[in-house]
């Protein structure tokens, strides 16, 4: 999966404390890797989960996908789906679900992608 969306996204700190607050161990690494660096961070990590099984959701990913897809609106559907590869379909089916009206949906116009 490609990530580098991630970085794009206003606010991506915020957005990202929100997204990971129902899974504990991602929010626990999460401020453990905000607040320390290098080593210091490899060894709290490595204290905080000796002995256990750490695993990445989806499911934040997902949510913050939907947030680009939101601040992105007029960029163009096949553009979106392409950078976090998802299907135009659904693309189309979060915007709706936003209550984006379709005239608000990429508002493309000669090959140009408006943002």
């Amino acid at each position: 999966m490609n990530l580098n969306w991630l970085q794009k996204i206003e606010n991506l700190d915020t957005h990202l404390k929100d997204k990971l607050k129902d899974f504990g161990d991602m929010r626990l690494l999460y401020n453990i890797l905000q607040e320390k660096n290098g080593t210091d961070a490899f060894i709290e990590v490595s204290k905080t989960f000796l002995k256990t099984y750490l695993k990445i959701i989806e499911k934040p990913f997902t949510d913050l996908k939907k947030v680009y897809v939101y601040q992105n609106k007029r960029v163009h559907a096949a553009q979106l789906a392409r950078e976090l590869e998802v299907d135009e379909t659904t693309i189309y089916a979060w915007l709706k679900e936003m209550g984006i009206p379709r005239r608000e949906m990429s508002a493309t116009r000669k090959g140009k992608i408006f943002n």
